[in-house]
Order: structure tokens, then sequence, then C-alpha cells
């Protein structure tokens, strides 16, 4: 369920005050304010929108990750954060389903980044084309690279990419969500 919000209340103040609006609703009003709700909901859009995100994050983090010649672990939260609010805008989800989707975008994005340095690193200090080696690319060899350019640190990232894409993907309901007429 999504969070009611006035924005000054934390998301546990805001999940309760959200609980009771719904659970002082006549069953009738609950369900046809819920369904409404719920029928503006769009999974595919939040999925292609934080796809884009994700691929979009990905090019960025890399790009500034290569101009430093260090790769950047907390670019992670940004791509995050940057994909949550896709997939919340694209699929204005209130279920758990959108928080899951957004998580596992993020962390798609997070090991295409670290792919993505890889090769744009390996290009400014070698000289071959990022199309060069992508034409020379096996799964093989890109497990081979993930696995040569992993760090420890990198879990902490991930994981914190993933909670922030997971927290920004869901809707919060408004107080006008849960009127009459919102």
């Amino acid at each position: 369920m999504g969070l009611f919000s006035t924005g000054n209340e934390t998301p546990k103040q805001a999940r309760a005050n959200n609980e009771v609006l719904i659970s002082q609703m006549d069953p009738a009003r609950k369900e046809y304010v819920m369904g409404n709700i719920r029928s503006e909901q769009r999974l595919g859009l939040g999925f292609f929108m934080g796809l884009i995100a994700a691929v979009a994050g990905a090019a960025i983090w890399a790009a500034i990750s290569a101009a430093t010649r260090h790769q950047i672990g907390w670019a992670a939260i940004g791509l995050g954060f940057l994909v949550g609010i896709a997939v919340r805008m694209g699929g204005k989800g209130i279920d758990k389903i959108y928080g899951v989707m957004g998580a596992f975008l993020a962390l798609l994005g997070c090991i295409l980044g670290n792919f993505l340095t890889v090769l744009a690193i390996t290009n400014i200090e070698n000289g071959i084309s990022v199309a060069r080696l992508m034409e020379l690319m096996s799964f093989q060899l890109f497990i081979e690279i993930m696995k040569e350019s992993f760090q420890p640190l990198d879990i902490l990232f991930y994981i914190l990419a993933i909670t922030t894409a997971y927290s920004a993907s869901i809707r919060k309901l408004t107080e006008k969500d849960l009127q009459p007429g919102g």
C-alpha cells in the first residue's frame, strides 16, 4: 500500500495516517476509492520508463566514472532514485510490485553502469573503441569483466540503489486521493 502524506510526518506516521483514513471508510467507499486509484496504475509504462532511466543512469554513471577514471559508487544511489522516480511517474503504482520492479531495474542499471565504466576506461587507457570492444564481447567475457572489476564496496552501493529505487517507485497517496471525488 502507498503512503498518505502531508509532507510533515515520518514515513511510519504517514503510513499510520493512511491506514486510519482507509480503515474509517465504509467498505463500499473503500473498494470504490482503491479501485479508482488502482485503475490509474500502468505496470508496462512504469517498466518502460524505469528501463530507460536505468540505461540513461548507467550511461551517465559510466561517463562520470570514465572522466574521473574512478568508479563513482555514489552514482548508484542517484541511479536508483532516477529509476524509482521514472517507475512512479510512469506506473502510478501503489502496490509493492512497483517497488520490486524499480529495485530490479536499479540493480540492472548498476550492473550496466559498472560494465560500461570498464569499457569506457578501457577505451581511454588502451585506445580501443567501445564499438570494437562490444564486437569482441561474449557472455563469458562479460562475466569475467564483472568478476575482475567487482569490489566488495559495490554491494553497499547496490543495496543503497535498490532500496532507494524501491521506496521511490511506489506512489504516495495524498489526502486528496482518499477523499470523495479525489
